[in-house]
């Protein structure tokens, strides 16, 4: 039987990694999203050997400017599919990510649901069809530069909630 045991592992990636990763971004016309989901591909096709992988993300739903300022979840899943080939570099799998999803995004508005049912997916109520594998990356930027007076109206503290269960794998 299918248990829903999860937990959270954090990594607080530094500076020199960041900088990294936003010169690599800047060279290959990608962004961070598409550089994080290549290397989870990588290392999926590591693990596995599969070279059709299909992983899920989460879109605000929010591609109209007239949906900018309304309250309401708009939220849609995508479904990634990428077939690699062991013998690509990273640079050629990240080249492949951004097309795909560069695609997924033009059809974002697509109901999941709908999708599900339309490719005739048997249904199971223990694990999430299409794929076991969601990715998500949270761009959070502060408006301005981010200095210490355009944030005194904001109180934070640690709040650790570790989650006991998952909707997915991984």
């Amino acid at each position: 039987t299918r248990q829903n045991n999860g937990a959270v592992q954090e990594l607080i990636l530094g500076q020199d990694i960041k900088q990294l990763l936003q010169a690599k971004s800047d060279s290959s016309g990608s962004t961070l999203f598409m550089i994080l989901l290549s290397a989870v591909n990588a290392l999926l096709y590591r693990y596995t050997g599969q070279q059709d992988l299909i992983t899920g993300t989460a879109v605000a739903g929010r591609d109209h400017v007239d949906l900018e300022d309304q309250i309401g979840l708009y939220v849609n899943t995508l479904a990634l599919r990428t077939q690699l080939e062991g013998s690509w570099s990273f640079d050629k799998l990240l080249s492949a990510v951004k097309e795909i999803t560069l695609g997924a995004f033009e059809h974002q508005q697509y109901p999941f649901d709908l999708l599900v049912d339309e490719l005739l997916v048997e249904r199971d109520m223990s694990r999430m069809p299409i794929f076991d594998v969601m990715v998500t990356l949270q761009n959070i930027e502060l408006s301005g530069n981010g200095s210490a007076e355009e944030l005194d109206s904001i109180s934070v503290s640690e709040y650790h909630i570790m989650p006991t269960i998952a909707k997915f794998d991984l």
